[in-house]
């Protein structure tokens, strides 16, 4: 069974406690939630990005409705830019 537990093991170190906080705040407050964040598939990291928007439920938290982006290929592209710009930067 899929659990938010099994889910936040599945989540790089890094952007665990990020992206935990990001959704249970999106639980208890229905702030919707924009993020990236790395998880585990099968081999290797993928990065993905998450929109979520919330619904309120009669018990007074927020149902978290959203998607799930890879963009793995787009992260290491923006991610390698990057550096290249500062090692410009720096000459």
């Amino acid at each position: 069974t899929w659990t938010p537990d099994l889910f936040f093991t599945q989540v790089h170190p890094e952007d665990r406690e990020p992206t935990e906080s990001a959704m249970a705040r999106a639980v208890t407050t229905g702030e919707p939630v924009r993020l990236e964040h790395r998880l585990w598939a099968r081999d290797r990291w993928l990065t993905m990005r998450v929109t979520v928007r919330t619904e309120p439920t009669a018990a007074g938290e927020h149902v978290l409705k959203g998607i799930s982006e890879d963009i793995t290929e787009l992260a290491g592209a923006r991610d390698a830019a990057r550096v290249s710009e500062r090692q410009i930067r720096q000459l």
